[in-house]
């Protein structure tokens, strides 16, 4: 702010001829200190900011002394230095005079505090209702000649909390408040910090705003109830998957899954015990069923969470029943040619339509496999992959026996949609038992045939996925042989 050198004595002349064409003033260098040490208009520097003149005109910065006892030069500079263009029409004759007169003689001054804000607005941001934000700091500084006494520090909401305090603030020091937010309600919060002290003006004030955001809250999702519907007694049902979803604000966080009656139990889960469940996100486990004698029978599964103090109850219900006389149907395989595709199937419509398409002949193969369930035996359930093949233009089907499988394309496709690459559960295609031991070198229990595994993968096979089920070791072997992937006995059937 170099500006004085723009200054004229004959400009100066006759702005202080101006100012003293009204009767004469006397000047009050006390009054000009104040006028040098506060701003004079809203939003603007006072004279004694650093940038400008510092807080001692004697100081000589920015060539302040040019206007010592001359309020014809202040004048001037207010008319045409840019930098003081702000000031024009905002100061009385009085304020010329006695600025100058400060200058001049700042010895000459009483001692007056002056109080100035580090900031005359705090805006915090979006705070969770009943926590609060972090503080942030208010300084009041005492840019004056006499100690800045202050009276009271109000603030007019409850919601902003004023921490620290200060009484008597020195000459040239300052002070710290450590203001933070702790909404009381959802939506934006208004408020003020009233200051009083004994500098000009009496009080200060500082603008408070702050947003009260919902409390985050962990919210389940689960079923209501499930039925199992009529099991064969001392047999465990399918197993049926069970959707916990976190739909709340916050993380779900399940503590415990428990069975009011054993005869509903968990067979899998993948929902982990105190482990956090992100929003949006879920979990799944198991249940089956195995009743204990004929009838209806009841249980529940409580499953305890961070969501509510209270459990999250599914109703249990199932049938016990006699075990039907067994019956038996056949599962024929065919061998669609144009695609080298092995496929097999229990159902009597499927035959005869397979029966009528000359690309699908019978490979010879076929076995004996339960029409209901009886004691010890198993849903044997057909999934479907569609268009998982052949550049998706053929889709491939899958049989399990096994729950282990059931749960993990269950979990691949929770609401069963019909969607291209996704497994879709065509439901049970007949029952048959479990192996002793499963995979290779497996075996079964007396009175039961194995039922063979292959698999012609992707990795040797791009792109061409497809599964066989054989009896005939022999056969099996000869595939191996070829590449399939042997995955062993995988069902056992009633004796053949």
């Amino acid at each position: 702010m170099t500006f004085w050198a723009k200054f004229s004595s004959a400009a100066s002349t006759l702005i202080f001829a101006a100012v003293l064409s009204t009767p004469a003033l006397a000047q009050n260098a006390t009054a000009g200190k104040l006028a040098y040490t506060t701003p004079l208009v809203a939003g603007q520097l006072s004279c004694s900011a650093g940038a400008c003149h510092t807080g001692n005109p004697s100081n000589n910065q920015n060539k302040i002394l040019k206007g010592a006892d001359d309020p014809g030069a202040i004048g001037v500079a207010v008319n045409t230095v840019g930098q003081m263009a702000f000031l024009k029409g905002k100061m009385t004759t009085a304020q010329f005079v006695d600025l100058a007169a400060y200058i001049g003689n700042p010895g000459a001054a009483a001692g007056t505090p002056s109080a100035t804000l580090s900031s005359t607005a705090l805006a915090f941001p979006s705070t969770v209702v009943g926590s609060s934000s972090s503080a942030q700091t208010l300084s009041i500084s005492n840019t004056g000649g006499d100690a800045l006494i202050v009276n009271s520090i109000i603030s007019t909401l409850p919601d902003f909390v004023v921490n620290g305090g200060c009484s008597a603030v020195a000459i040239g020091a300052s002070c710290n408040l450590a203001v933070t937010f702790t909404p009381a309600q959802v939506g934006a919060r208004a408020g003020n910090l009233s200051i009083s002290h004994n500098a000009a003006g009496g009080s200060s004030t500082v603008n408070l705003n702050g947003t009260g955001s919902a409390p985050l809250v962990p919210r389940i999702s689960a079923p209501v109830s499930l039925n199992f519907g009529s099991v064969v007694t001392a047999t465990a049902s399918d197993p049926v998957a069970v959707n916990v979803g976190s739909v709340g604000t916050a993380p779900l966080v399940i503590t415990s899954i428990s069975s009011s009656n054993n005869r509903f139990f968990i067979s899998g889960s993948n929902c982990m015990i105190d482990a956090p469940i992100a929003v949006n996100s879920s979990c799944s486990f198991t249940l089956r069923f195995v009743p204990s004698s004929v009838g209806a029978q009841t249980g529940s599964i409580s499953i305890q969470h961070n969501g509510s103090a209270v459990a999250t109850v599914i109703g249990m219900s199932g049938v016990g029943v006699v075990p039907p006389p067994p019956a038996t149907k056949t599962m024929v395989e065919y061998r669609y040619a144009p695609a080298n595709y092995y496929f097999m199937t229990s159902r009597d419509t499927e035959k005869a339509l397979l029966d009528s398409i000359a690309d699908f002949q019978r490979t010879g193969a076929s076995f004996t496999v339960l029409t209901n369930q009886v004691a010890g035996s198993e849903a044997l359930v057909r999934f479907i992959f569609d268009k998982v093949a052949v550049q998706g233009s053929r889709s491939s089907h899958f049989y399990t026996l096994l729950s282990a499988d059931k749960a993990a394309l269950t979990a691949l496709n929770p609401s069963n949609a019909q969607l291209p690459r996704l497994p879709f559960n065509e439901g049970i295609d007949s029952w048959a038992f479990l192996p002793i031991v499963a995979g290779e070198g497996g075996s079964c229990a007396s009175g039961q045939t194995p039922v063979y595994r292959l698999f012609r993968g992707t990795v040797k096979f791009p792109d061409d996925p497809n599964h066989r089920f054989v009896l005939n070791l022999n056969t099996y072997r000869e595939f191996v042989v070829l590449g399939w992937d042997g995955e062993g006995v995988q069902l056992c059937v009633p004796a053949q």
